[in-house]
């Protein structure tokens, strides 16, 4: 599953940094805490790439936040895609 549009790829990357920032983690320290690599969590903030909700979600996990409080909903969903389990079928939902 990833987030859709890149506007929301860019607010959701400047929410983690702020985050990180506000808990007084370096990249390198919010990176391991999450089980990622160091460039990957850089171009997360910096909206270069899109990551999977796993992802994310451990973000949130390491920065004691929610998934949404993470994704900046503030009442505006996101569409999530992704795959429905072992049914093979593409599916988008509003998050």
């Amino acid at each position: 599953m990833s987030v859709s549009s890149d506007k929301d790829i860019k607010t959701i990357g400047k929410n983690v940094k702020n985050l990180r920032k506000n808990a007084g983690l370096t990249q390198e320290a919010l990176a391991f805490d999450a089980g990622i690599q160091t460039y990957q969590l850089s171009h997360i903030e910096r909206g270069l790439c899109d990551a999977k909700i796993s992802t994310y979600s451990k973000l949130a996990s390491a920065l004691s936040t929610s998934l949404p409080a993470l994704m900046g909903e503030n009442g505006r969903g996101y569409w999530i895609t992704g795959w429905e389990g072992a049914t093979g079928k593409r599916r988008s939902r509003m998050r």
